[in-house]
């Protein structure tokens, strides 16, 4: 799965995918191509967590902005159009979340993996923040149906199902 700008992420899973290398990537934009089947996995929420009850979000010097990809950054930029130059960018969610657990702070980060942080009192919802939706689709080749595929895609279906049932 991509974390970052979608663009590099599909040309760099793309080809592996076409040479027959990979039976199915995951991706948060995927392009349509001809024999390619996508399929909406599941919806992945991103929601702003912080280290401490009370913070701000984005107008505060330690909040953490996420490349989420394009249309991540339309959307906060359309929710928090005050808001300048974050106090720190990454392109990383892994790389943002340890920073802000390490050092304090706040940024999106994906609902799923922030829920045990949130569980144990190390992360807190930003009251009030709203919540970025972006769907998460399977992309794989038309033809050659295996055996291996079709069980590998209905584990990873009945997985993110079951992820999601999770979150309700």
């Amino acid at each position: 799965q991509c974390d970052g700008s979608s663009d590099v992420c599909s040309s760099d899973l793309m080809r592996p995918l076409s040479d027959g290398l990979l039976d199915f990537v995951v991706m948060y934009a995927p392009e349509a191509r001809p024999g390619f089947q996508i399929e909406k996995l599941m919806d992945e929420s991103l929601v702003m967590v912080a280290t401490r009850k009370g913070h701000a979000g984005p107008g505060e010097p330690d909040y953490v902005l996420v490349d989420w990809g394009p249309d991540f950054d339309a959307w906060h930029s359309d929710q928090f159009p005050q808001y300048g130059m974050p106090g720190l960018h990454v392109s990383l969610g892994a790389l943002g979340l340890r920073h802000i657990l390490s050092h304090g702070g706040a940024g999106y980060f994906p609902a799923r993996v922030v829920a045990p942080e949130v569980a144990n009192a190390s992360l807190f919802p930003v009251r009030g923040a709203p919540t970025f939706v972006r769907p998460a689709h399977v992309i794989y080749p038309s033809e050659s149906e295996s055996d291996v595929r079709a069980a590998a895609l209905a584990s990873l279906k009945a997985a993110a199902a079951a992820d999601a049932g999770d979150l309700a």
